[in-house]
Protein backbone atom coordinates (compact mmCIF):
# COMPACT_ATOMS: atom_id res chain seq x y z
CA UNK A 1 0.00 0.00 0.00
CA UNK A 2 1.20 3.40 -0.69
CA UNK A 3 3.10 4.71 2.32
CA UNK A 4 1.60 8.23 2.07
CA UNK A 5 -1.54 6.66 2.43
CA UNK A 6 -1.05 4.58 5.31
CA UNK A 7 0.67 7.37 7.18
CA UNK A 8 -2.55 9.77 6.51
CA UNK A 9 -5.35 6.40 7.21
CA UNK A 10 -3.27 6.82 10.49
CA UNK A 11 -3.44 10.42 11.04
CA UNK A 12 -7.52 10.65 10.57
CA UNK A 13 -7.53 7.77 12.81
CA UNK A 14 -6.23 8.78 14.99
CA UNK A 15 -7.52 12.68 15.23
CA UNK A 16 -11.31 11.49 14.64
CA UNK A 17 -11.13 8.80 17.96
CA UNK A 18 -9.25 11.53 20.23
CA UNK A 19 -11.50 14.33 18.93
CA UNK A 20 -14.51 12.50 20.01
CA UNK A 21 -12.61 11.67 23.50
CA UNK A 22 -12.08 14.68 24.76
CA UNK A 23 -15.55 16.15 23.28
CA UNK A 24 -16.78 13.00 25.84
CA UNK A 25 -14.23 14.47 28.55
CA UNK A 26 -15.36 17.75 28.21
CA UNK A 27 -19.01 16.90 28.45
CA UNK A 28 -18.13 14.61 31.13
CA UNK A 29 -16.30 17.22 33.32
CA UNK A 30 -19.10 19.95 32.51
CA UNK A 31 -21.72 17.61 33.91
CA UNK A 32 -20.39 16.92 37.42
CA UNK A 33 -20.65 21.09 38.57
CA UNK A 34 -23.64 22.48 39.76
CA UNK A 35 -24.32 24.71 36.58
CA UNK A 36 -22.97 21.97 34.25
CA UNK A 37 -26.05 22.94 31.67
CA UNK A 38 -24.98 26.52 31.25
CA UNK A 39 -20.73 25.32 30.66
CA UNK A 40 -22.58 22.24 28.20
CA UNK A 41 -24.36 25.04 26.25
CA UNK A 42 -21.56 27.30 25.85
CA UNK A 43 -19.41 23.71 25.22
CA UNK A 44 -22.02 23.10 22.44
CA UNK A 45 -22.09 26.64 21.01
CA UNK A 46 -18.09 27.24 20.51
CA UNK A 47 -17.73 23.46 19.62
CA UNK A 48 -20.38 23.96 16.07
CA UNK A 49 -20.30 27.70 14.96
CA UNK A 50 -16.76 26.61 13.82
CA UNK A 51 -17.80 23.85 11.45
CA UNK A 52 -20.93 25.83 10.55
CA UNK A 53 -19.11 28.71 9.75
CA UNK A 54 -15.38 28.09 8.77
CA UNK A 55 -15.48 25.52 5.82
CA UNK A 56 -16.27 28.12 2.74
CA UNK A 57 -13.65 30.53 4.12
CA UNK A 58 -10.89 27.40 4.37
CA UNK A 59 -11.56 25.98 1.38
CA UNK A 60 -10.67 29.11 -0.59
CA UNK A 61 -7.28 29.69 1.46
CA UNK A 62 -5.96 25.77 1.45
CA UNK A 63 -5.82 26.70 -2.60
CA UNK A 64 -2.97 28.36 -2.00
CA UNK A 65 -1.66 26.52 0.63
CA UNK A 66 0.34 23.66 1.52
CA UNK A 67 -2.89 21.23 2.90
CA UNK A 68 -0.22 19.38 4.26
CA UNK A 69 1.33 21.54 6.85
CA UNK A 70 -2.34 22.71 7.68
CA UNK A 71 -2.90 19.14 8.92
CA UNK A 72 0.38 19.06 10.81
CA UNK A 73 -0.36 22.51 12.48
CA UNK A 74 -3.81 21.11 13.30
CA UNK A 75 -2.90 18.51 14.97
CA UNK A 76 0.49 19.36 16.59
CA UNK A 77 -1.39 22.48 17.91
CA UNK A 78 -4.82 21.03 18.96
CA UNK A 79 -2.48 18.39 20.94
CA UNK A 80 -1.49 21.21 23.10
CA UNK A 81 -4.16 23.13 23.57
CA UNK A 82 -5.07 19.84 24.59
CA UNK A 83 -2.21 19.74 27.55
CA UNK A 84 -2.69 23.38 28.89
CA UNK A 85 -6.82 22.37 29.61
CA UNK A 86 -5.50 19.38 31.40
CA UNK A 87 -3.64 21.64 33.76
CA UNK A 88 -6.31 24.58 33.70
CA UNK A 89 -9.15 22.17 34.80
CA UNK A 90 -7.78 22.09 38.53
CA UNK A 91 -9.21 25.47 38.80
CA UNK A 92 -12.18 24.67 36.36
CA UNK A 93 -14.02 27.75 37.25
CA UNK A 94 -11.59 30.16 37.75
CA UNK A 95 -10.20 29.35 34.56
CA UNK A 96 -13.29 28.56 32.21
CA UNK A 97 -12.66 31.46 29.94
CA UNK A 98 -9.42 30.33 29.29
CA UNK A 99 -10.46 27.11 28.66
CA UNK A 100 -13.31 28.03 26.42
CA UNK A 101 -11.20 30.26 24.33
CA UNK A 102 -8.69 27.01 24.23
CA UNK A 103 -11.87 24.96 23.37
CA UNK A 104 -12.87 27.61 20.35
CA UNK A 105 -9.03 27.43 18.64
CA UNK A 106 -9.33 23.49 19.35
CA UNK A 107 -12.65 23.52 17.47
CA UNK A 108 -11.27 25.81 14.68
CA UNK A 109 -8.43 23.40 13.97
CA UNK A 110 -10.24 20.46 14.07
CA UNK A 111 -12.43 22.30 11.35
CA UNK A 112 -9.69 23.11 9.60
CA UNK A 113 -7.88 19.32 9.89
CA UNK A 114 -11.52 18.04 8.22
CA UNK A 115 -11.36 20.88 5.44
CA UNK A 116 -7.37 19.91 4.56
CA UNK A 117 -7.81 16.08 4.84
CA UNK A 118 -10.36 14.64 2.61
CA UNK A 119 -8.87 16.72 -0.54
CA UNK A 120 -5.07 15.80 0.65
CA UNK A 121 -6.45 12.07 -0.62
CA UNK A 122 -6.56 12.81 -4.04
CA UNK A 123 -3.33 14.56 -4.25
CA UNK A 124 -1.16 11.58 -2.54
CA UNK A 125 -2.85 8.92 -4.96
CA UNK A 126 -3.82 7.84 -8.38
CA UNK A 127 -6.81 7.72 -9.59
CA UNK A 128 -7.37 4.17 -9.96
CA UNK A 129 -6.53 3.81 -6.21
CA UNK A 130 -9.80 6.29 -5.67
CA UNK A 131 -12.61 3.88 -4.86
CA UNK A 132 -10.32 1.72 -2.43
CA UNK A 133 -9.08 4.49 -0.85
CA UNK A 134 -12.80 5.91 -0.64
CA UNK A 135 -13.85 2.71 1.26
CA UNK A 136 -10.70 2.09 3.43
CA UNK A 137 -11.36 5.85 4.97
CA UNK A 138 -14.74 5.13 5.35
CA UNK A 139 -14.25 2.47 7.29
CA UNK A 140 -11.67 3.90 9.46
CA UNK A 141 -14.07 7.16 10.61
CA UNK A 142 -16.91 4.61 11.27
CA UNK A 143 -14.26 2.29 13.67
CA UNK A 144 -12.76 5.59 15.35
CA UNK A 145 -16.87 6.78 16.05
CA UNK A 146 -17.92 3.71 17.62
CA UNK A 147 -14.44 2.92 19.39
CA UNK A 148 -13.50 6.23 20.57
CA UNK A 149 -17.08 6.44 23.04
CA UNK A 150 -16.22 3.16 24.91
CA UNK A 151 -12.47 3.70 25.06
CA UNK A 152 -12.99 7.12 26.70
CA UNK A 153 -15.94 6.17 29.15
CA UNK A 154 -13.45 3.70 30.26
CA UNK A 155 -10.47 5.67 30.30
CA UNK A 156 -12.46 7.99 31.93
CA UNK A 157 -13.76 5.88 34.73
CA UNK A 158 -10.50 4.48 35.21
CA UNK A 159 -7.81 7.28 34.96
CA UNK A 160 -10.11 10.58 35.33
CA UNK A 161 -10.93 13.25 33.01
CA UNK A 162 -7.13 15.12 33.11
CA UNK A 163 -5.22 11.77 32.43
CA UNK A 164 -7.20 11.26 28.95
CA UNK A 165 -7.38 14.64 27.82
CA UNK A 166 -3.14 14.62 28.27
CA UNK A 167 -2.94 10.77 26.39
CA UNK A 168 -5.32 12.40 23.73
CA UNK A 169 -2.76 15.57 23.41
CA UNK A 170 0.37 13.29 23.26
CA UNK A 171 -1.65 11.26 20.38
CA UNK A 172 -2.65 14.67 18.50
CA UNK A 173 1.17 15.66 18.28
CA UNK A 174 2.54 12.59 17.91
CA UNK A 175 -0.04 11.97 14.55
CA UNK A 176 1.11 15.64 14.00
CA UNK A 177 4.99 14.85 13.42
CA UNK A 178 4.03 11.48 11.62
CA UNK A 179 2.56 13.37 9.12
CA UNK A 180 5.55 15.37 8.43
CA UNK A 181 6.41 12.06 6.30
CA UNK A 182 3.75 12.59 4.02
CA UNK A 183 5.08 13.27 0.38
CA UNK A 184 2.09 15.21 -1.69
CA UNK A 185 1.79 16.35 -5.47
CA UNK A 186 -0.45 19.05 -4.49
CA UNK A 187 -0.71 22.25 -6.94
CA UNK A 188 -0.75 25.09 -5.04
CA UNK A 189 -2.27 28.30 -7.09
CA UNK A 190 0.69 30.61 -7.60
CA UNK A 191 -0.93 33.70 -8.09
CA UNK A 192 -0.24 36.61 -5.02
CA UNK A 193 -2.49 36.01 -2.39
CA UNK A 194 -4.31 39.16 -1.63
CA UNK A 195 -7.97 40.48 -0.30
CA UNK A 196 -8.96 40.95 -3.56
CA UNK A 197 -7.85 37.78 -5.32
CA UNK A 198 -9.32 36.22 -1.66
CA UNK A 199 -12.97 37.52 -1.67
CA UNK A 200 -13.33 36.98 -5.50
CA UNK A 201 -12.14 33.30 -4.78
CA UNK A 202 -15.33 33.30 -2.07
CA UNK A 203 -17.61 34.78 -4.25
CA UNK A 204 -17.33 32.04 -7.16
CA UNK A 205 -17.51 29.21 -4.43
CA UNK A 206 -20.79 30.94 -3.04
CA UNK A 207 -22.21 31.99 -6.44
CA UNK A 208 -21.60 28.21 -7.38
CA UNK A 209 -23.22 26.89 -4.36
CA UNK A 210 -26.35 29.14 -4.77
CA UNK A 211 -26.75 28.26 -8.54
CA UNK A 212 -26.58 24.39 -7.71
CA UNK A 213 -29.61 24.33 -5.88
CA UNK A 214 -29.60 20.43 -5.47
CA UNK A 215 -26.12 21.50 -3.46
CA UNK A 216 -27.72 24.06 -1.33
CA UNK A 217 -30.15 22.27 -0.29
CA UNK A 218 -27.87 19.27 0.55
CA UNK A 219 -25.46 21.92 2.71
CA UNK A 220 -28.58 23.37 4.36
CA UNK A 221 -30.29 20.49 5.79
CA UNK A 222 -26.67 19.05 6.92
CA UNK A 223 -26.40 22.16 8.45
CA UNK A 224 -29.39 21.25 10.51
CA UNK A 225 -29.05 18.15 11.08
CA UNK A 226 -25.82 18.80 12.30
CA UNK A 227 -27.02 21.54 14.62
CA UNK A 228 -29.44 19.53 16.19
CA UNK A 229 -28.21 15.84 16.27
CA UNK A 230 -24.39 17.09 17.81
CA UNK A 231 -24.57 17.74 20.75
CA UNK A 232 -26.69 14.02 21.45
CA UNK A 233 -23.64 11.09 21.08
CA UNK A 234 -21.63 13.12 23.54
CA UNK A 235 -24.64 13.37 25.95
CA UNK A 236 -25.28 9.85 25.85
CA UNK A 237 -23.09 8.49 28.49
CA UNK A 238 -23.64 11.07 31.11
CA UNK A 239 -27.54 10.43 30.23
CA UNK A 240 -26.26 6.23 31.27
CA UNK A 241 -24.11 7.46 33.88
CA UNK A 242 -27.40 9.38 35.85
CA UNK A 243 -30.01 6.59 34.75
CA UNK A 244 -27.55 3.73 36.25
CA UNK A 245 -26.84 6.05 39.56
CA UNK A 246 -30.25 6.81 40.24
CA UNK A 247 -31.03 2.73 40.07
CA UNK A 248 -28.22 1.51 42.24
Amino acid sequence: MNKNLQILYLGQFVTKTCSIMSYLAIFWLLSSFPNGSIYIGVFGAISLIPSIILPVFIGVLLDRFSRKNAIIISDIISGFNLLFIALLITNFVQNIYYIYILLFISSCLGTLFACAVEPLYYDIISKNEYPRMISTKNILIKTASILAPILACFLINSFGVRIVLIIEGCSFIASGISEIFIKTNQKIKVDRFTSLNFYKDLKDVCSFILKTRILAYILLIGIIVNFFTAPIIPMLPIFVRDILSKSV
